[in-house]
């Protein structure tokens, strides 16, 4: 059963029991920090968050972190019933800096036994390009494709498996959840021969006014 359900059947009163024992933690001095990874608004968040709005408004040493993309968190913090989420300090992460993702590999590599030139180490590190998921996936894929050696032949494969997932798991989702006017920009956007697309061209592929392009 959900946490929004056991409440509406009355089975266990939640806010009551957590109240409780978080009383007890704090005069032991213990303080409790929830992680709620990729968030999303449910009747399970409602309830939990309408219960922990409640325990702060009971000075009870409880903290509350989420994670999720911006127009997630946006939702929630915007939900009716949740706005003092509003309050709240928001922190945008910060693309991977190239560094860390190569001290971070070749520490891995080198616990493994596993070879890999400055050339190769290079072009897996231009593949992660920053962004977290791909670190993860190409990491993995780098130790799961290669015996003692990380060449530029696995490298190659690595990417594009990693290109594979990134697709499936990430951008195929956010596609399909965005508008249809959304998805016209971002098809014309791949057409275009550059990575900074200039708004005269998404005006004369989409026939329409630099006022309305403007607003997207």
């Amino acid at each position: 059963m959900s946490f929004k359900s056991v409440e509406d059947f009355g089975i266990i009163n939640y806010s009551d029991v957590l109240k409780h024992i978080l009383a007890k933690l704090k005069k032991r001095g213990i303080s409790i920090l929830v992680g709620i990874d990729e968030i999303e608004v449910s009747d399970d968040v409602r309830a939990f968050a309408s219960v922990y709005q409640t325990l702060i408004g009971d000075d009870l040493d409880i903290s509350l972190i989420m994670t999720g993309p911006p127009s997630r968190i946006s939702d929630l913090q915007h939900e009716k019933t949740l706005t003092f989420l509003l309050r709240s300090n928001r922190i945008y992460l910060k693309t991977l800096d190239k560094m860390s993702v190569e001290d971070n590999f070749a520490m891995a590599f080198q616990r493994g036994n596993k070879t890999i030139s400055p050339l190769v180490m290079k072009r897996l590190i231009e593949g992660v390009n920053g962004y977290a998921y791909a670190f993860q996936t190409i990491g993995y894929y780098a130790w799961e494709q290669s015996k003692n050696d990380i060449n530029s032949q696995v490298a190659n494969g690595v990417i594009e498996l990693s290109k594979s997932d990134l697709y499936q798991n990430a951008y195929e989702k956010l596609y399909t959840e965005i508008s249809s006017t959304d998805r016209k920009f971002l098809d014309i956007m791949a057409q275009y021969s550059s990575s900074i697309v200039p708004i005269s061209y998404i005006v004369d592929e989409l026939k329409k006014s630099k006022n309305y392009v403007s607003v997207y």
